[in-house]
């Protein structure tokens, strides 16, 4: 994600979606003089079309549960029922290909 974040310019990417600018423009209120104090500042934030799209799956993935809930139950009734079956071959399998790769 890219945020370009730039104080007193306008400098814009090329391939943002988004782009916020609020101008702060006026009268500094803390006068130690009689006459006003005239601010301009310019606060610019780019945001990429990359970051939005990640924040659109980040707020799909809220509602997608962290556990298959049917699956839970289906290997739960397998285990209570004595039926459930450990195929040792593919337990093997998967335990030498995880050492094999974390070398």
């Amino acid at each position: 994600m890219t945020i370009e974040i730039t104080r007193n310019s306008i400098a814009q990417l090329g391939d943002t979606r988004s782009t916020v600018a609020p101008k702060n423009v006026g009268t500094d209120t803390a006068k130690t003089s009689s006459s006003p104090v005239q601010s301009s500042l310019q606060d610019v934030v780019s945001i990429t079309d990359s970051a939005v799209k990640l924040r659109k799956i980040e707020e799909q993935l809220v509602t997608v549960p962290i556990v298959n809930d049917q699956r839970v139950s289906e290997l739960r009734s397998a285990l209570n029922s004595g039926s459930f079956e450990i195929d040792v071959e593919r337990v093997a399998d998967k335990i030498i290909s995880y050492e094999l790769n974390t070398e």
